[in-house]
């Protein structure tokens, strides 16, 4: 019987570090933002078109960082930084933020997360994250295609 559980437990080691489902995952949309994306809707009552653009700049590797809110302080994996700009129609209203960036998936199986972080100080942003495509994904109910 100890043998048997010494088999079971050391079979299939390769040597080689396993990469969890999460950190798979993860590592897909990592790899697609990079670059300019732009999405859109149109409202449905007035027919005005909001347009987003996303322009991820990914750092060659993650950098951890700590960031406070709501008076907790918390190690975070900032993957890069990007521009996020938001203009309707005319171009009358247009907003634009610099962000620092990380993806989070809490468990295997859950929906992975995009946490926006200002640049020094202020609230972050969520985003439900969907890889569509080595050059799209969608951000809640927008699709975001790479330009």
């Amino acid at each position: 019987m100890l043998a048997a559980l010494c088999l079971i437990s050391c079979g299939g080691d390769d040597g080689e570090p396993k990469v969890n489902n999460q950190q798979k995952e993860t590592n897909e949309i990592v790899s697609i933002l990079n670059g300019k994306f732009v999405g859109s809707k149109v409202s449905e009552s007035d027919g005005i078109t909001e347009t987003h653009e996303i322009a991820f700049s990914p750092y060659s590797s993650p950098k951890k960082e700590e960031w406070m809110e709501n008076a907790i302080t918390k190690e975070i994996l900032i993957y890069g930084e990007c521009d996020f700009s938001t203009y309707f129609n005319d171009h009358l209203l247009e907003t634009s933020d610099h962000w620092k960036y990380n993806i989070t998936i809490a468990y295997d199986g859950a929906q992975p997360r995009l946490y926006l972080y200002p640049e020094t100080y202020g609230v972050s942003k969520m985003y439900s994250i969907t890889k569509l495509s080595s050059t799209s994904f969608k951000l809640d109910d927008i699709i975001y295609n790479k330009e």
